[in-house]
């Protein structure tokens, strides 16, 4: 122990195996000079290659000599990336794309043309079954510089979603969902092609959001397009996070009364809604 942390010793090996001899060879000196170029060096043991093999059986000891430990401290040791891969997204999914390994910038054509590896993803596998979640709701949040397809994988990820048949709710600020879904349920050539996803699509339905237009007023109110507990649970949420009264019981529970008793009276069929507007 020392004031940078804690030194550990430890053994890297790469065990290369072939049924070739020359083969066997010509791989390690391969895997050398790539290691090489990226100021790794790496050495090919002799009279010590049958120690080394051994020590890659489990539970041994650091019995080699020691010009083959290193001598890191945690940090150091940590630099080698164990456990990380190149995967990305989900174990299963909708396809969304394919991880480019280039380095340098290519075209969008070479580069998924050279590349093997897959993205899944599912919106639904988000934060499922995890201890000290505070939610089930996926959080996701896409970065890019300007005019990349940010909406367009947002966009992308909602309709896959959508499949699901649960109920979602989008905010378009830049009002072209309605107008691009329009476009395709009104064209007669889609509608032949695609009779099930035309139908899937005019399941959605548009709310356009205008202070000035008193028709609009309560559109999103929860008690209008949630039921029963779902409702009530979420006018709490929303009370809760707009200001909290945890030390004030009093009007804690006179708040959770008033919601419990409009919610009652949706479902016994008055016209009525929590957030008024004026």
């Amino acid at each position: 122990m020392t004031g940078s942390g804690v030194f550990i010793e430890w053994v890297f090996m790469f065990v290369i195996k072939s049924d070739d001899y020359r083969d066997c060879k010509r791989k390690a000196k391969r895997l050398m000079k790539r290691l090489k170029e990226t100021q790794i060096y790496a050495v090919n043991p002799l009279a010590d290659q049958l120690q080394l093999f051994y020590q890659c059986l489990h539970g041994n000891d650091l019995f080699i000599n020691k010009y083959w430990l290193q001598r890191t401290t945690a940090t150091g040791i940590a630099e080698n990336l164990f456990g990380v891969s190149q995967s990305l997204g989900t174990k299963t999914g909708f396809y969304i794309g394919r991880i480019d390994k280039f380095i340098r910038s290519v075209s969008r054509e070479e580069a998924v043309a050279s590349s093997r590896d897959i993205i899944l993803f599912s919106l639904l596998l988000a934060a499922k079954g995890i201890k000290g979640a505070v939610s089930d709701s996926p959080h996701v949040l896409i970065t890019g510089q300007t005019g990349k397809g940010k909406s367009f994988l947002a966009k992308l990820l909602w309709i896959y979603t959508s499949f699901f048949k649960g109920q979602m709710l989008y905010w378009d600020p830049k009002s072209e969902f309605a107008e691009w879904f329009d476009r395709v349920t009104e064209s007669k050539e889609m509608q032949e092609k695609y009779p099930l996803f035309i139908n899937h699509l005019k399941t959605f339905k548009y709310v356009t959001l205008n202070y000035e237009d008193s028709t609009k007023y309560g559109c999103l109110d929860p008690i209008v397009f949630l039921d029963g507990i779902e409702a009530n649970e979420m006018l709490k949420s929303v009370f809760d996070e707009i200001k909290s009264f945890e030390n004030y019981h009093h009007i804690e529970t006179a708040i959770y009364q008033a919601i419990s008793d409009t919610v009652e009276e949706r479902e016994n069929g008055k016209k009525s809604w929590f957030i008024k507007c004026n």
